[in-house]
């Protein structure tokens, strides 16, 4: 396929699950950016992919639905890294990519849209490596807790469940 006809077919899948849907929320993300920084997860073409270009897929499969039922979407998986003091890094910029993906189809073609960019969210199966599953096993497992940097890094978190409950 080309890198058109590929495109085509992502979206057409997409569109095809939509059903009778009156809300679209795209939760398009790489989950493990440690493990991208670290070098041994995801490759950056795949969090780029993934972040941009899937978010892309779902907007563009979204819209004429939408237009349809006055529907609304929603980009639920942006990154705080994206506001205030970012991250310039390859994970932030993808993410924020997606977020203009979505601004565009808002100003180009009229698409309800809106963007939460909850900070660091938890809960039931994150993946073990995670902050907060990791300081839980190692507490109860009796383990030593991992200091990153000098310790002295400051994070908001967001319960899963208040964050869908916002939306």
């Amino acid at each position: 396929l080309t890198a058109a006809g590929a495109h085509r077919r992502h979206t057409d899948a997409a569109a095809a699950t939509l059903g009778g849907l009156d809300h679209v929320i795209c939760t398009a993300g790489i989950l493990r950016i440690g493990s991208v920084a670290d070098g041994d997860g995801a490759d950056i073409a795949e969090v780029i992919d993934v972040n941009v270009t899937g978010t892309l897929h779902v907007a563009r499969a979204a819209h004429p639905h939408l237009c349809r039922t006055g529907g609304s979407f929603t980009a639920f998986a942006s990154s705080s890294f994206t506001v205030g003091r970012p991250r310039y890094v390859a994970y932030s910029a993808s993410k924020a990519g997606g977020d203009l993906q979505v601004l565009a189809w808002h100003r180009t073609f009229g698409l309800d849209a809106v963007i939460t960019r909850g900070s660091n969210t938890f809960g039931p199966r994150q993946y073990p490596e995670k902050l907060i599953p990791l300081f839980v096993t190692n507490a109860l497992d009796g383990l030593q807790l991992p200091v990153y940097g000098d310790g002295m890094q400051v994070r908001d978190w967001l319960y899963v469940d208040d964050h869908c409950e916002g939306i």
